[in-house]
């Protein structure tokens, strides 16, 4: 699966990148998801998984400082999960 966001700052996941979106990530379903809702932001909704910093972000190289950051973040915490899966020390 894949992991990827709109300038929105929202977060999606699905087999394919629609045009508009950038992807931040790919991995098993269930771990992608779960590294996502460790290191996202909820929106007000509750529901909806936005990448820190985007939506309030003044203009276009902030947004992509705090999404720059954010894959960072959600890089180390995916490869922490996939190492655990595979039984390797973390």
């Amino acid at each position: 699966m894949k992991a990827f966001v709109w300038r929105s700052g929202k977060i999606n996941i699905a087999e394919t990148v629609p045009d508009g979106a950038l992807e931040i990530a790919s991995g098993p379903d269930e771990v992608l998801r779960t590294s996502i809702i460790n290191t996202c932001r909820i929106a007000y909704d509750d529901q909806d998984c936005l990448v820190p910093g985007i939506p309030e972000a003044t203009n276009p190289d902030a947004a992509l400082d705090a999404l720059f950051t954010y894959k960072k973040h959600l890089n180390t915490d995916l490869s922490r999960r996939l190492a655990e899966l595979a039984g390797a020390p973390a």
